[in-house]
């Protein structure tokens, strides 16, 4: 999951940025989405950047671990894939940033979602994969298989038109 849309009208650090309202409201749209799909992960492995503590605050998720990891913040394909190899919850939300996360969303899956926000992850967007793995040690590049992306925008205009 990319972290939500962060709030620029601050004279703050990049990663001292918090969220703006639209990403408060993305947030909450992701929680119901997460719960309802029964995507709702047991760990979670969240950049120490305020924006992405907030959005992973604002999920309200029980997760069983969870932890802050400084080297998400800006972080390389190799950093994901190295802090998801580490992972011992069954289901594992990795929250970060971009060009990184989808970079490593692309390098993971084995064939990319038919969507075509997919390849810039737009703030908040989230991306559900299986892995035929028994340990997350043995996770690598190509293992991916996509089950679901969502933009919260679209998750908006979708419940707007019923």
């Amino acid at each position: 999951m990319r972290h939500a849309k962060s709030n620029w009208n601050q004279s703050v650090s990049d990663h001292e940025r918090d969220l703006n309202a639209r990403g408060r409201t993305a947030v909450e749209v992701i929680r119901k989405w997460l719960q309802t799909s029964d995507y709702v992960p047991d760990e979670a492995m969240v950049s120490t950047a305020i924006r992405t503590r907030e959005t992973y605050n604002r999920l309200k998720l029980e997760t069983e671990r969870f932890t802050y990891i400084a080297q998400l913040y800006q972080a390389s394909v190799k950093v994901y894939l190295e802090c998801l190899q580490k992972a011992k919850g069954q289901t594992v939300l990795i929250l970060g940033h971009n060009p990184g996360i989808s970079d490593f969303a692309a390098d993971m899956t084995v064939a990319r979602p038919e969507h075509n926000r997919f390849d810039n992850f737009p703030t908040c967007a989230t991306w559900v994969a299986d892995f035929a793995i028994a340990d997350w040690k043995d996770v690598r590049a190509g293992m991916a298989v996509s089950v679901d992306f969502a933009v919260p925008r679209e998750l908006i205009e979708a419940s707007d038109n019923h």
